[in-house]
């Protein structure tokens, strides 16, 4: 047996609002470790929403996510992860929970995870079909989805560590290598292939992947515009990690950790609205981008001066 990463993240440019970095992992056979998941799954899963005729939609989350509207970022990150057996997620809590992500909030009065009801578009009953079929579809395939993990950065964690790194690459690898690290501890001795969007325009990356594998030289390393490549072996344990331009395009763990980033962001963002717009009559909810966000956080000037709200917890640095 062999296991696939896919790793992917949303809310890295974004002025208000939390980064997710999230990863999927999958346990599949050795023949079928570098295979087209959504090639080995079309019976039942699309990376289209056209045509899709009733099947289950794993895609890039840009393609997925229409404004006030989750309901396909929920249909995937739901029947996934009622296949792994978190079939009692009610709220947002229980989700970072089953997620493995551990979230500092209580300095935010507006995060209050155990207040968010989930899901907030879909039935129960829906999910239940989906990961019914889903599962058929993977046992068929001989592969098995393994499990999630997510590291939501608060605001106010992304401007401290932005002032210690001072790169937002660097930011973010921090938390793609502690999901590497992660699965790493779940494949024990058998081979694990990483897929990861790459980070901006570098080109190389060796020298970060030492991070998580120690001062192990690859045994191949291929470095170019659309794929750089690295091959390792830990122990008995062969690693490839490929950084992949639009890897949520060309890798379905990948696509699907991209839904599962966005997902949780959104949920984040919907309790900041809320909280907001409550206190605040006539604002209107923000996505958190660049002149979206800085119109909010204009209007909300006084009111956040006035309760004593640091401008450290609501507007990212960079």
């Amino acid at each position: 047996m062999a296991y696939v990463l896919g790793i992917d993240e949303a809310g890295l440019s974004p002025v208000v609002g939390p980064l997710v970095v999230s990863g999927t992992l999958f346990r599949t056979s050795e023949q079928d470790e570098g295979a087209n998941f959504w090639r080995l799954l079309e019976g039942y899963v699309s990376n289209r929403i056209r045509g899709a005729a009733g099947r289950l939609v794993v895609a890039d989350s840009k393609k997925l996510h229409k404004k006030g509207d989750l309901t396909r970022l929920e249909e995937g990150v739901f029947s996934f992860l009622y296949c792994r057996g978190a079939r009692r997620i009610l709220n947002l809590a229980q989700m970072l929970t089953a997620l493995n992500a551990r979230v500092e909030h209580e300095h935010y009065p507006w995060y209050e995870p155990g207040e968010l009801k989930l899901p907030t578009r879909i039935w129960r009953n829906m999910v239940r079909r989906h990961a019914g079929k889903l599962r058929a579809a993977m046992e068929g395939a001989g592969m098995a989805f393994v499990g999630a993990y997510c590291e939501p950065v608060l605001v106010g964690q992304f401007n401290a560590d932005l002032s210690r790194t001072r790169n937002k690459a660097m930011l973010l690898w921090e938390r793609v290598s502690r999901i590497i690290y992660n699965a790493l501890k779940v494949c024990r001795e058998e081979n694990l292939t990483v897929c990861i969007d790459k980070l901006g325009g570098r080109a190389r990356y060796d020298e970060l992947l030492e991070d998580v594998l120690g001062e192990t030289a690859p045994r191949r390393a291929r470095a170019g515009k659309d794929v750089s490549a690295y091959e390792y072996f830990v122990g008995a344990k062969r690693v490839r990690v490929l950084f992949i331009r639009s890897g949520e395009e060309k890798a379905l763990p990948v696509a699907l950790a991209s839904m599962l980033s966005k997902y949780v962001r959104e949920l984040f963002l919907l309790q900041l609205n809320k909280w907001f717009c409550e206190r605040f009559p006539g604002l209107k909810p923000t996505a958190g981008y660049h002149r979206d966000g800085w119109r909010f956080i204009d209007e909300t000037k006084e009111f956040r001066e006035a309760n004593g709200i640091p401008d450290t917890l609501i507007i990212r640095k960079g």
